[in-house]
């Protein structure tokens, strides 16, 4: 026992006798009757084992308690003691990132609400942390401290449990407290409340008084096994054993919601319902699924089904359900405009049924005919031009948001299907498949500024830049690589003019003539991973230098300067003085394949250089071949056919 703290812990929680034992209060969001929430709110006076009582402010989604630290003030402070605090222990949820830490404060005066953690005077001492990366500990208690608080040091928190052991001294005399679980809050008819009592061999006593009626009217039954409740009400409990006084009573009030049944998407929007179980009676058809996002649409709408209890788990595009059962609400309505995803959750497994169907196709769409009412819409939109975060067509642009995380493929497309989408009231489209067009122009017109056809020049886009730097402009540019930058930020220093040992393989930089030296006229190009980067990067590829190419992607701020990202294709137009070879009088093929070359239609022995003239291989052919090579640019010669291909 700490005995330095007992004569306060007297005055505190009670006079002590000469024996003492420890009571654990596991903390769970259950315990709190959090439920299903994704807002941040106060649970106050909740009590657990011990005769601690407990304030909460954080958030849950029926699963796991969540603080917060950034604009909450989230976290969990006991308001009366539960004797004296001996350790703090959390079962961590998967969730939760590596990184995060849960920090633990101990006081001698009762916190009131959660905000006292973050008030200097009134957080009292940190006497500790858990940590994630340290998987599920216990830390024990070295001061004497009769009250506890827990919050996050930075970033979200996901736990299954927090577990809080209290040293109580004396002897027994009174009954401990029942614990009702869930304890409160909004529940279905078909949830389970549970109550429980750390004195062994304790009776509970309990009574569930419907919403509005007298308590004292109401008579209490012995509790034998968990029950259910058929409306909005009050559970009330005490726990009794002979020989000692009985229990305090508790309470829980609970809300179970109304059921509410209409015959399709629209119907459910016009009721503006977020308080009671809505069902669509009619019948839906999937558009697309992303993870927990599945996307519907009947004839009078489009909603997004976000399935956190994972009810339609195996639900797949295509299929049609009936009789969908959730809470309603407006997802991302705000104050800069009115567009808002209809969308419901927290289904009611077991009233849905499911059946294969066709796939349904996207409804084709202009951008100036997205409104504000086609949240989770499922569209296309033909003859596009992409950029990393815009859409054009020939009647407007729409804010793009990359939500599904798809490699976008900039600049002029044949069509892109979406999903519509809003963020604090403002549209956005969500691309789920982009079809470029690869034709270099738009059916039936010239080309235009941008196109492979006419790409930009590297004075054109440093004009541009220098226009508006804000620009991001889509489109193909054209240069030759002199050089790359080594470092972050384009500058005099980090700008190397050369090809010997390169040190970053991430970027390249443009400029309009081979001999250029001037870091002020160059373009940094970003190289994502993949295919760009193993092709051009002069880490990898000093024959690469002083090549001619043309890059597709997004003029825009890169490194400080005016650069190009999110580069997407590209061409070689000639390397290192090399010229593009005319069509050959032999019927010969050459191309470039994953690991080799393809030869067709030679017979003789065919050598392949790289781009500094070496020769890499050789081989006899007859007829057709294809012959092992490194991924990169090639040169292979066929007897009097040459010919540049691209191996990956």
């Amino acid at each position: 026992m700490k005995n330095s703290l007992l004569s306060l812990l007297c005055v505190v929680a009670g006079a002590f006798g000469l024996s003492a034992a420890e009571v654990t209060d596991v903390l769970t969001n259950a315990g709190f009757g959090i439920g299903q929430t994704t807002t941040y709110k106060t649970y106050a006076d909740k009590q657990f084992s011990s005769d601690a009582v407990y304030t909460m402010q954080g958030a849950g989604d029926a699963e796991t308690l969540q603080l917060r630290t950034k604009n909450n003030n989230s976290g969990i402070v006991s308001t009366v003691s539960g004797g004296q605090l001996v350790s703090v222990s959390v079962k961590w949820n998967a969730k939760t990132g590596d990184a995060r830490i849960l920090d633990i404060y101990g006081s001698n005066v009762a916190y009131t609400d959660p905000a006292d953690l973050y008030s200097a005077e009134k957080a009292g001492t940190k006497i500790g942390s858990l940590a994630m990366a340290d998987g599920d500990k216990t830390f024990t208690v070295a001061g004497d401290y009769a009250f506890v608080g827990v919050r996050s040091n930075d970033g979200a928190l996901y736990m299954d449990e927090v577990s809080i052991v209290w040293e109580t001294g004396g002897e027994v005399t009174t009954v401990s407290r029942p614990v009702i679980t869930p304890n409160g809050g909004e529940i279905s008819a078909t949830t389970e409340i549970s109550i429980s009592c750390a004195t062994d061999a304790a009776d509970i006593w309990y009574a569930y008084i419907p919403a509005g009626a007298d308590a004292s009217t109401v008579e209490k039954q012995k509790y034998t096994a968990p029950f259910t409740i058929p409306a909005s009400g009050t559970v009330e409990a005490i726990a009794k054993k002979d020989g000692l006084t009985d229990s305090d009573v508790v309470s829980a009030v609970f809300t179970i919601p109304a059921e509410v049944t209409v015959g399709n998407i629209a119907e459910a929007v016009a009721l503006n319902d977020t308080e009671n179980i809505v069902t669509i009676a009619g019948e839906v058809a999937v558009t697309y699924v992303n993870g927990l996002n599945i996307y519907v649409k009947d004839s009078t709408g489009a909603m997004c089904l976000y399935d956190n209890g994972k009810v339609f788990a195996d639900v797949k595009q295509g299929d049609r359900l009936t009789g969908v059962t959730g809470k309603y609400l407006k997802y991302s309505s705000g104050t800069k405009g009115d567009a808002f995803i209809p969308e419901m959750k927290d289904f009611v497994a077991g009233k849905a049924t499911v059946v294969a169907g066709d796939v349904v196709e996207p409804d084709v769409v202009a951008i100036e005919e997205i409104g504000t009412d086609m949240g989770a819409a499922y569209i296309k939109i033909e003859n596009a031009d992409v950029a990393s975060n815009s859409i054009t067509d020939a009647t407007g642009t729409v804010t793009l948001y990359n939500s599904f995380k798809i490699t976008l493929t900039l600049g002029k497309a044949k069509s892109v299907t979406a999903i519509v989408m809003a963020y604090q009231g403002a549209l956005q489209v969500a691309p789920i498949e982009i079809i470029p067009d690869e034709s270099g122009d738009n059916p039936g017109t010239d080309p235009v500024k941008g196109d492979k056809e006419m790409p930009y020049t590297v004075a054109e886009a440093l004009a541009l830049y220098q226009a508006d730097n804000a620009v991001k402009k889509s489109g193909w540019l054209e240069g030759f690589i002199v050089g790359y930058v080594n470092g972050s930020a384009l500058n005099e220093t980090t700008a190397q003019f050369n090809a010997t040992e390169v040190a970053l393989a991430t970027n390249i930089m443009l400029a309009a003539s081979d001999s250029e030296t001037d870091y002020t006229q160059c373009i940094p190009v970003q190289l994502p991973a993949g295919d760009i980067r193993t092709a051009l990067n002069l880490k990898d590829n000093a024959g690469m230098y002083k090549a001619q190419v043309k890059i597709q992607g997004s003029i825009e701020k890169y490194m400080g300067a005016c650069g190009l990202k999110s580069a997407s294709a590209y061409e070689v137009v000639k390397t290192s003085g090399i010229d593009t070879l005319g069509d050959s009088a032999e019927s010969v093929s050459v191309n470039g394949m994953v690991g080799a070359v393809s030869v067709t239609g030679f017979d003789g022995v065919v050598e392949i250089y790289n781009t500094l003239g070496q020769l890499v291989a050789i081989a006899p052919v007859s007829g057709n071949a294809e012959i092992p090579a490194r991924a990169g640019l090639a040169i292979v010669k066929a007897g009097n056919v040459v010919a540049k291909v691209i191996v990956k």
